[in-house]
């Protein structure tokens, strides 16, 4: 089946195990924003406007302002299918690119990957810089019980951000329409303003691998991303992030060293992607990080030649450093600080993006993850703006 729970990969063949269940919603302070449901975002019943909750209209987060127009309210079957195509355009035009879709809350500031480990501690004792959670849909879709009534609670309280792990970009199978339909309804239920997932594969001739597993960086292999990055945003009806994996094997054309010369860097590839897709771009620091330390390059040029203009959001975790010969990610770790510094490098360059932590094992103190929010805070609060990023 397309939907699962967790991994039973090897750690060390791909870029980590998947991680549990988890979900939230509300404002940048977690615990200041009104939801969505108020009646300031009400507008006269013979208009509808863009900022109305149910319509799916861009608004430029940065100007505060919509980029639609009051209009009169469309009715009807035709009415519908005309406001879906007008999305479609929107985001095959980049239109929706860091902006936030209308009747979603805004996220900023840190947020927390929601596990069922931490969901009592997240709901009983939320420390104050939590402003958003990000969830995997593959955790939540057709199930019921404790994991949405958890998952319900926890959007009550803050934004919600969909992660996804198994719609395999760069795979040579099909895109799923069952997945695509049922990833479709569950991140409008959650009111995600973005969906992101990797530029890796894990699916091959329909069977799921567990894994995330590299791509070669090449003109055709960027081309072919893109290509599915679009089908998915057409049939999402949502912007698309696609994320830097950490990688540790060389399928052909990785390395410049390798039989078939290597086209492009992850950089380069990570842009021909984003810049043929229309899309965003889920910058993980720690994947960047690791990267660099298993495959001898310079963690902050690579960075740098990021498409950085397109970041949405930036994930950071823990590795393993155990083996001298082989880094791992493994989100199972505190966060060292060569990843604090390579996140206020890149922030630097991005401006006052949200920063996600993500920890999927070996869970600490509740104190202990607590600290890192605040201190993922502190450097997040310290980011330049937009304008005044170099």
């Amino acid at each position: 089946m397309w939907w699962f729970g967790a991994a039973s990969g090897h750690p060390r063949v791909g870029h980590r195990r998947f991680a549990g269940p988890g979900r939230r919603r509300h404002g940048r302070d977690g615990h200041g924003s009104q939801p969505r449901g108020d009646s300031s975002r009400r507008h006269d019943a013979g208009t509808r406007c863009s900022g109305d909750a149910g319509s799916r209209r861009p608004r430029d987060t940065r100007s505060g302002s919509s980029t639609g127009r009051c209009e009169g309210r469309e009715t009807g079957r035709h009415g519908d299918q005309e406001e879906e195509a007008r999305q479609r355009r929107w985001l095959r035009r980049g239109f929706l690119l860091r902006q936030e879709v209308e009747g979603s809350m805004p996220v900023r500031g840190v947020g927390l990957g929601l596990r069922w480990a931490l969901t009592e501690d997240i709901l009983e004792r939320p420390p104050p810089e939590l402003a958003w959670l990000e969830v995997a849909p593959e955790n939540y879709m057709r199930r019921g019980g404790r994991f949405p009534a958890a998952l319900d609670a926890c959007a009550e309280r803050w934004p919600i951000v969909t992660h996804g792990l198994t719609m395999s970009l760069g795979g040579a199978d099909p895109l799923s329409p069952e997945y695509l339909r049922t990833l479709a309804a569950f991140t409008k239920s959650v009111g995600t303003p973005w969906h992101s997932d990797h530029l890796c594969f894990g699916i091959v001739d329909g069977i799921a691998l567990h894994d995330l597993l590299p791509l070669p960086f090449t003109r055709r292999a960027a081309d072919h991303v893109a290509e599915r990055v679009l089908r998915a945003q057409d049939a999402l009806g949502l912007p698309m992030a696609v994320e830097n994996i950490s990688y540790y094997a060389h399928p052909p054309g990785l390395r410049p060293d390798s039989p078939r010369e290597a086209e492009m860097d992850e950089a380069d590839f990570a842009r021909a992607v984003v810049e043929k897709a229309g899309c965003s771009l889920l910058l993980d620091v720690n994947n960047v990080f690791v990267n660099s330390k298993n495959h001898g390059f310079d963690a902050r040029r690579m960075l740098a030649k990021m498409p950085l203009d397109r970041v949405v959001q930036i994930h950071v975790a823990g590795h393993d450093e155990s083996d001298p010969d082989l880094v791992i990610d493994t989100h199972a770790e505190p966060l060292k600080n060569e990843v604090y510094e390579l996140l206020s490098f890149a922030l630097e360059r991005t401006g006052p993006v949200p920063v996600l932590l993500e920890r999927d094992d070996n869970f600490p103190s509740w104190e202990e993850l607590s600290g890192e929010l605040a201190a993922l805070d502190a450097i997040l609060r310290r980011a330049p703006t937009r304008e005044d990023a170099p």
